[in-house]
């Protein structure tokens, strides 16, 4: 689908920055990606007393000074002092590696996404191969002859994973009024748009009863000038367009190891003398167990 972000050109000072409005740009996935790692102080508390208590009420609960025994646990920074007798810390270190190996994080994988903008007699062509010998060799080249795009990341179980390929493009979100001795004029509030391709993956190993899948969450969005159209909106001195936007979300079930598409999202504007075929971009998946 094509959703349009409003953008401009500032003709009073500040020619050749893109501009589209503050909550346009605060809206890429990738923007507040960027910021995922940041971890409040409450946050990290609340995470270290939930591991504490999963301690305590696992191993030996008796044994805890809570529970009317000597043992402690304390939070320190992102460390854990526990003070036990030999045999429970041991079984701490267990249940540690468990919780590690079988929740968030345990097994890393590597995630591998291609973009291939292909008409009707392309997608059929992609079909066989991908049930092909040596199909992740076939496709790499096919993604080099249709001018794909291909991306490979490391990752882990329920974690979420960004790619990130393009360039930011500065812009002039807003203007604020500047008065001084005898002058008055505008400072521009300067702020960037990521053009170019994104994706947001987060995979999931199954349970046993489940079968033996990886659940692939999957958002994917690029943005690209090439389909930049004079806007309806005007405003004033600046004169707005439209940046085309192009997004896919989806939930697949991958077999390790094994090509699956995800969907497909429109090109419109992304691929030059297409001429009257129909294109889109299909994109292929694979997740991996890593060793």
């Amino acid at each position: 689908m094509t959703e349009p972000v409003r953008s401009g050109i500032s003709t009073g000072g500040g020619g050749g920055f893109q501009s589209v409005p503050v909550a346009a740009t605060m809206s890429q996935f990738g923007d507040a990606a960027m910021h995922a790692g940041a971890t409040s102080p409450q946050y990290s508390h609340d995470i270290h007393a939930a591991l504490v208590e999963l301690i305590i009420g696992n191993v030996d609960a008796d044994s805890w000074e809570e529970n009317g025994g000597s043992g402690t646990i304390t939070a320190v920074n992102d460390s854990l002092l526990v003070r036990q007798n030999a045999k429970n810390q041991q079984k701490v270190a267990e249940f540690l590696k468990h919780l590690h190996q079988n929740t968030i994080g345990g097994q890393p994988l590597i995630i591998e996404l291609w973009w291939l903008p292909l008409d009707d007699e392309g997608r059929r062509n992609l079909d066989k191969v991908l049930a092909g010998d040596n199909a992740v060799a076939t496709l790499n080249e096919l993604s080099e002859a249709v001018g794909g795009y291909h991306g490979q990341l490391k990752g882990r179980n329920r974690v979420m994973g960004n790619f990130s390929s393009g360039h930011r493009v500065p812009l002039i979100a807003g203007r604020i009024p500047v008065v001084g001795t005898g002058a008055i004029g505008v400072q521009p509030i300067v702020s960037q748009v990521h053009v170019g391709i994104m994706a947001q993956v987060m995979p999931r190993l199954q349970d046993s009863w489940e079968g033996d899948g990886i659940q692939l969450s999957l958002q994917t969005e690029i943005t690209d000038m090439r389909d930049l159209r004079n806007s309806e909106n005007g405003d004033g001195d600046i004169d707005r367009y439209e940046l085309g936007r192009h997004a896919l979300a989806a939930s697949v079930i991958c077999r390790p190891a094994t090509l699956t598409i995800a969907g497909s999202l429109s090109a419109i504007g992304l691929i030059p003398d297409a001429g009257q075929a129909t294109q889109e971009l299909t994109v292929v998946v694979q997740v991996s167990k890593s060793h």
